[in-house]
């Protein structure tokens, strides 16, 4: 029987029918070994099993264990593995006992920079040496110590040498005791010879046997392979080098391969606990240590400075079972395969061969001494135990002046059972087997555990048990008895007491006692500690270990420092040094913080009790007394409650607040993951907070929405509502602060006074970010009421909103009920019911009974039903008049609103509507019933400045179109070409065509006044069409009445047509920039002009304004005044200021403009323009090269640079000149002649740049002729005054370029920026003026005398003669636009200006009207068919006289020669 419950257990068996097993272990032999024999293990030797007895089994110069029943012996002979083990036997020249598998960020040869090491990692985009390696000394401590003490077995060679295995040649000696002599077939109940050992033998043959043909067989063979692949593994990777191969076969039936992705974590820094304190071996792929550091910033981030490759091993053997926390985290770099050898399995198969410790006997000393540093002071782990507390610390002092510690091995056997031996044991550290000859291992003790209590007190004189060393390193604090006895006789108190002792607890370490000496836990109830005590958990740091990190995120656990030496480091510099007995973590423990304060690192082996924050949580509700205590204490650290306060408790006590940071859990999640440090997926249906880092959060409906430090989401979970949540991801490292619902009501069982300020808090967040959804992206914005108020107004009203959330089902209101309210559905959709029907359904963003809010109405207008979840806000009236009260300029907008009602005294308006209504002259002839049936579920509506009531062209039906009545304020009526015609106020009724279904658009847009609030009752569709069907003759009356009115308006809009076709129209064509548009465009542009007058006195435009706009002076004249307020000009009708602006060119007003007369004017918006130059590609283009030709001539600084003025074109002065010229060119024998209509925009300057142009007065042939010679210089200049007063003609003699300007902007520039020049300018100006104006006199007296001589010949050409001279005079001339520029043909002078790159090819559209097509004249061409390019750049304008180019006549030659 003992055979088959073993060959049941066995892992090469796993699987296999049990009847089968059965027959195998029948089949069986049995042998009874004789004494003081060896039995060897050989290849083919059979499987041995001890079914009776026991075996002395010794590995190397270890103890002999004994091995009982069930022992499994000789698998690896069997199996035939010595001679496949042999290759990896220490000495053979090709087996090595180390690997070199980890490299460091800090190893020598990677101080330089290295671009291979600086890539990328493939995981997450992770570097691979994250850690910059000039960083603070501390950091690099901190690595190294984590790099040592995470695999003390694997260490790189700069570090130190691999604490693994010593100087070994050949496998370990493996002895068994006993020899088979006695092969007997296997009974069913043997008998042993006294205490002999009885073994049964299996052979492979007999296996094979036994199981062939069966599934057995085959799970036999599977089972034998997978449990060689992990023995190869343990060999080839020399994870127990020289262990024999019969305990490699034991560790490999213990261990089990691991797959790791990617990305996954192999290890996770801080885990404790028998799982995490296994060995890994690193079988397949690399990995990455990561350590958590604090280096700057506002968190600790985990830093990779290691990589480890196959044959790493993760873990230390000496440290098993110590709870001992990982140093630092490990991740797969790319696809890992590991073997992870369980710590406690691990430690039964080293109890079963003590001697294989010997590979680890370097690291065991080490250990050994590095601990006898840092334990405990004997009296401190006295004052611990049971057995001594209570008791003076004299004494306490006496015992442990005679106490010693002790350190054994592995195997070392503490005390034999039968052993007569009272000394007192505790247990420091290592584990203890508790073995009886009997039983064998009964018990395994732990740190802490007292070891023969009942022999020390003399309650039992010869031991139960033998006490054997079940850890590669224990050591014991001693007491021998005789001692104690003589130190008990100088204390008779103590005396008497441990005599009259007649029970013990077993022996245990109280570690109550050390939170009880604690100043956080002063004065504590006994029960309080006692509850605390029982989750006190142990842990040990080696040296150079991490306790804590600064700014890091963890559970919130209280430190005791028990034994040992640890170092606090803030910003990377140490500020303390922490002894036995010191604490840290109270502020977390109590909630006050979230990150740790400071970096915590044992300088020596550091033992620690951890009390861990939940446990504290847990007493407190057992002893809710104790919750004042730490209340008073969080005041007296005078720290704050928290760095970032949930929103939703911003107005929350300071009580509240503490139990929200005392009950709500903390847990930092890792970049691009929702688990926490365990790895644990953090659950979604809480509420959670975001102390720091980024998270993404994506909802059902698949909206995902990025949240930073300070938010919060998740807070409806609070309230019992779903969480509504589909993933949560980390965008980077984050630290949260989150609870459910349950620990929501614990904390407000704690506050029961603010349960309704805290639920309330949580339905006006929940509504704030409802309100970010919404359209306008404000609750407040949806009230057209307060849509025109100040920011600041709404800022300070939306404190003001409280929240409320209903079900589907519930009413938001109540008919008639009292209200003093308003209410604005931020979330889901409510309807207007009449009895059981919906009249109108309501979705969110709407505002509802903002009358009841503003004080005109008291009661709710009629029922609204939550159809779907509903969050709505409220506005009270109270809170707004308390607000008004401080924002005059708004209660002054609201004024009106309040006194204008339909009839003075009212209260209510919609109760007043139907009287109203009938004294109305569209109602008056309609029944009453009709009226109260159409007024029947009426509201009343707002509508904020510049609101649209309805717009121009909507559709209308009957029973969905609604109608209004103008309660107060104004709104304005616009017809086609959006100018306001008419206006409506108080009393006046609109929409009602629509409403009542005659017509089928909209004739008009009504819109609320820019400067007021509108408020209207509205009547709904729905009830006039139910009027209607009722009252069909009421019905026909007002049919009649609204025919009425659209004549009526039919008028005012022709009215308005007929001004802009005549004056409107007209003034923008003679605009230089909208010369030659056809009259489509220019209606267009004018459509939305509006009339604006201005009184005598009154400014048009202020210098220095903003400038988006160009200005026609319609009618009037003004006086154009600079910034030093001096007028250098007036202008008059048709006008133009501000063509520049409209180009782009200058956003200024460059002068004043004020009004002398009464002034009409338009002002034409340059985005208005280019708008309506979208449908026209040739006019866009028109004003583009008209843009392009003056940045041109700023560049160039003409015409000013072209005179001997010595100026630069960089002069503001210059440029400024520049913009304001217009550009011509002209062809050889063309004429110009000054237009007679300047007079509006003030005299004008020519100036020449290029070519030779003449002065002619009279006929061409006139020997007076040329009067005088234009050229580029001091002889450029010519008034246009001049010429026009002595109807001069100017004639270009060679391709000549000249520039037109108003003097006015000459002045205008000269005046506003100082500049040297100018004064010559004036006085060459004056000298060139005075020169012209002398020979414009003299060659008109001499035309006077020849006209006086000629005049019989002169009748003559009147009576019809013609001669030959005079025939070229009888051809009428073209007239031009001087504003436009003159282009001159291919072979002329080019243009200097660049034509727009999108105009540079295919045809264009012209808009200029009817083209002159007489003989001897140069075609114009229109945009109203395609055109070259050529042809564009020949647009002329209006108002010039120009003559065609012409070979001139002989005697015309000579004159200009």
């Amino acid at each position: 029987e003992a055979l088959f419950n073993t060959l049941v257990a066995h892992p090469l068996f796993r699987g296999c029918d049990q009847n089968l097993l059965r027959t195998l272990a029948e089949q069986s032999s049995c042998s009874v070994p004789t004494a003081e024999n060896e039995i060897v293990i050989f290849d083919g030797m059979p499987m041995m099993v001890v079914v009776c007895g026991a075996l002395q089994v010794c590995v190397g110069c270890g103890p002999a264990t004994r091995a009982p029943i069930g022992t499994v012996l000789g698998v690896s002979g069997m199996l035939k593995l010595a001679q496949e083990a042999e290759p990896y036997r220490p000495g053979k020249k090709r087996a090595a006992t180390t690997l070199d598998c980890v490299t460091t960020v800090l190893d020598p040869e990677m101080d330089a920079d290295d671009d291979e090491d600086d890539a990328a990692s493939p995981v997450s985009g992770r570097r691979r040496w994250s850690l910059p390696l000039g960083s603070c000394q501390s950091a690099r401590d901190s690595i190294k110590g984590c790099i040592m003490n995470l695999c003390p077995h694997t260490l790189p060679a700069w570090i130190g040498r691999p604490q693994t295995a010593e100087k070994v040649s050949g496998w370990l000696r493996m002895e068994i005791l006993d020899q088979i002599t006695v092969h007997n077939p296997m009974r069913p109940n043997p008998d042993p010879v006294d205490d002999s050992c009885t073994v049964a033998s299996i052979s492979m043959e007999l296996i094979e046997e036994t199981l062939a043909g069966s599934s057995s067989w085959m799970k036999f063979q599977t089972n034998r392979d997978k449990e060689l692949q992990k023995f190869y593994a343990l060999l080839r990777l020399f994870v127990f080098p020289g262990v024999p191969p019969e305990v490699v076969w034991a560790l490999a039936s213990i261990c089990e391969f691991q797959e790791f992705a990617p990305g996954e974590i192999i290890v996770k820094e801080g885990d404790v606990g028998p799982q995490a304190e296994s060995l890994l071996v690193m079988e397949s792929g690399t990995a990455d240590i990561e350590k958590l550091l604090y280096i700057s910033g506002a968190q600790a981030e985990p830093y990779s400075v290691a990589t480890l490759t196959p044959g790493a091993v993760i873990g230390d053997a000496c440290f098993l079972e110590s709870w001992t926390p990982r140093p630092a985290s490990v991740r797969a770099t790319t696809q890992t395969r590991a073997i992870r050898i369980p710590g406690r399995s691990l430690l039964e198969v080293m109890a079963a061969f003590p001697g294989m410790s010997s590979i680890f006997m370097s690291r065991s000393r080490d250990t050994t001494v590095v601990m006898q540093k840092s334990l405990m002071r004997p009296s401190e782990v006295l004052a611990g135990m049971k057995l001594f507390h209570g008791q003076e610390a004299a004494f306490i002092r006496a015992v442990a002046n005679i106490a010693e510690r002790k350190v054994c091995f592995l195997g070392d056997i503490v005390k034999e059972e039968g052993s007569t031996d009272r000394t007192l044991r505790q247990q420091e550290f290592g584990m203890v087997r508790v073995e009886t000859e009997k039983d064998g291992c009964v018990a395994i003790t732990d740190v802490g555990t007292v070891l023969g209590e009942k022999m020390f007190l003399g309650m039992t004189a010869t031991s139960k048990a033998s006490f054997r060393v079940a850890t590669p390193v224990a050591v014991n604090l001693c007491i021998q008895h005789h001692t104690f006895q003589n130190v008990l006789d100088a204390y008779p108190s103590a005396a008497q007491y441990f005599r009259s002792l007649d029970t013990t607890d077993g022996g245990s370490e109280q570690k109550e006692h050390h939170a009880a000496s604690l100043e956080i836990f002063n004065g504590r109830s006994r029960g309080f500690i006692n509850h605390i005590g029982a989750f006190i958990g142990r842990r040990a740091y080696k040296p150079g270990q991490t306790i804590v990190v600064q700014k890091a995120v963890d559970g919130g656990s209280l430190y005791i420092l028990t034994g040992g030496q640890a170092e606090v480091i803030v910003d990377n510099k140490t500020v303390k040094e922490l002894g036995q007995g010191a604490s840290f973590g109270e502020l977390g423990l109590l909630g006050l913080v979230q990150r740790r304060a400071a970096t915590v690192v044992a300088v020596t082996f550091c033992t620690c009790l951890e009390i861990p924050r939940l446990s504290f949580l847990q007493a407190l509700d057992e002893y809710p007394e104790e919750r004042e205590h730490f209340e008073k204490l969080t005041k007296q650290h005078e720290a704050k409650i928290a760095t970032n306060v949930w929103p939703f408790l911003q107005q929350a006590p300071e009580k509240l607040l503490y139990f929200v940071n005392l009950y709500a859990q903390r847990e930092g999640v890792t970049k691009g993951t929702w688990e926490n440090a365990k790895g644990e997926p953090l659950p979604k249906a809480a509420a959670f907070l975001i102390v720091s880092g980024e998270l993404a959060v994506t909802s059902k409906s698949g909206d995902t929405e990025i949240l930073t430090q300070g938010c919060c989401f998740g807070e409806h979970v609070l309230l019992g509502l779903l969480p509504g949540i589909e993933a949560l991801e980390a965008r980077t490292d984050c630290e949260l602060q989150y609870m459910d619902k349950t620990t929501f009501e614990k904390v407000l069982q704690e506050c029961p006074r603010d349960r309704d300020l805290v639920v309330q808090g949580v339905k006006n967040t929940m509504a704030k970010k409802a309100e970010s959804s919404l359209p306008c992206g404000s609750a407040l914005m949806c009230s057209a009421l307060l849509r025109g108020t100040t920011e600041r107004f709404r800022e300070h009203l939306q404190v003001k909103l409280k929240a409320f959330l209903y079900q589907a089902g519930e009413k938001i209101t109540e008919v008639d009920e009292p209200a003093e309210c308003m209410i604005i559905v931020v979330r889901g959709t409510c309807a207007v019911m009449n009895g059981e029907s919906k009249l109108q359904r309501i979705r969110a963003g709407t505002a509802l009974c903002e009358s009841n809010a503003l004080g005109v109405s008291h009661t709710f207008p009629y029922t609204v039903q939550a159809q779907t979840l509903c969050l709505v806000q409220t506005l009270w009236k109270d809170d707004l008049e308390a607000i008004l009260e401080n924002h005059p300029d708004v209660s002054k907008m609201f004024e009106p609103l309040k006194s204008q009602d339909l009839e003075a005294g009212t209260t209510d308006v919609l109760k007043q509507l139907p009287r109203q209504l009938r004294m109305n002259h569209l109602f008056s002839r309609t029944s009453m019933d009709f009226i109260l049936m159409a007024c029947k579920c009426s509201d009343e509506v707002y509508f904020a400045p510049g609101d649209e009531l309805m717009t121009r062209g909507e559709t209308c039906k009957l029973g969905e179109t609604a109608m209004y009545v103008v309660v107060a304020g104004m709104a304005g009526v616009k017809l086609e070409f959006g100018d306001d015609v008419a206006y409506l106020s108080a009393g006046d009724m609109v929409g009602e065509g629509g409403s009542l279904g005659i017509t089928d658009i909209r004739s008009a847009t009504i819109s609320a006044a820019k400067d007021c609030i509108v408020r209207c009752v509205r009547l709904h569709g729905p009830s006039i069409m139910k009027a209607v069907s009722s009252f069909p003759d009421d019905y026909q009356a007002l049919s009649l009445h609204f025919k009425k009115r659209s004549q009526k308006n039919a008028e005012v809009e022709q009215l308005r047509r007929q001004w802009l076709q005549e004056s409107v129209i007209p003034a923008i064509l003679g605009t230089r920039i909208f010369t030659g548009f056809s009259l489509r465009l220019a209606a267009k542009i004018a459509e939305p002009l509006v009339k604006a007058t201005h009184s005598s006195g009154q400014d048009i435009c202020q210098a220095g304004e903003s400038a988006n706009s160009m200005i026609i002076l319609l009618q009037g004249e003004a006086d154009v005044i600079s910034k030093d307020n001096e007028t250098v000009g007036q202008i008059s009708d048709g006008a133009v200021v501000g063509e520049i602006a409209v180009l782009g060119l200058f956003p200024w007003r460059p002068s004043t403009v004020r009004a002398v007369k009464s002034c009409e004017t338009v002002s034409v918006a340059s985005k208005h323009i280019w708008k309506v130059l979208e449908s026209s590609p040739a006019g866009r283009d028109r004003l583009h090269l008209l843009e392009e030709e003056r940045r041109m001539q700023v560049v160039r600084g003409m015409p000013m640079c072209s005179l001997p003025l010595q100026v630069l074109p960089e002069c503001v002065c210059v440029r400024a000149i520049a913009l304001h010229s217009e550009r011509f060119v002209f062809s050889p024998g063309q004429l110009w002649q000054p237009p007679g209509d300047i007079a509006s925009c003030g005299p004008f300057l020519w100036i020449f740049t290029r070519g030779h142009a003449s002065v002619l007065m009279g006929p061409d042939d006139h020997p007076v002729n040329p009067v005088l010679m234009l050229l580029p210089g001091r002889n450029s200049l010519l008034h246009e005054s001049l010429a026009l007063k002595y109807d001069a003609r100017v004639v270009a003699v060679s391709p000549t370029e000249a520039f037109r300007i108003r003097r006015m902007d000459v002045q205008l520039a000269g005046h506003t920026v100082e500049t040297k020049w100018f004064r010559r300018f004036e006085t060459m100006e004056r000298e060139v003026c005075g020169h012209t104006r002398t020979k414009l006199m003299r060659a008109k007296a001499v035309l006077e005398m020849s006209r006086r001589q000629k005049a019989p010949r002169r009748q003559r050409l009147r009576d019809g003669q013609v001669d030959e001279i005079s025939s070229c005079d009888d051809k009428e001339p073209m007239r031009v636009d001087s504003r436009g520029p003159l282009m001159p043909p291919t072979d002329s002078l080019p243009v200097l200006s660049a034509t727009p790159p999108h105009s540079r090819s295919g045809s264009k559209t012209s808009t200029i009207g009817r083209p002159r097509s007489q003989a001897g004249f140069r075609t114009l061409p229109t945009f109203e068919r395609p055109i070259p390019q050529a042809g564009l750049r020949q647009v002329q304008s209006h108002g010039h006289l120009l003559r065609p180019a012409r070979p001139a006549s002989p005697s015309m030659a000579k004159t200009l020669g």
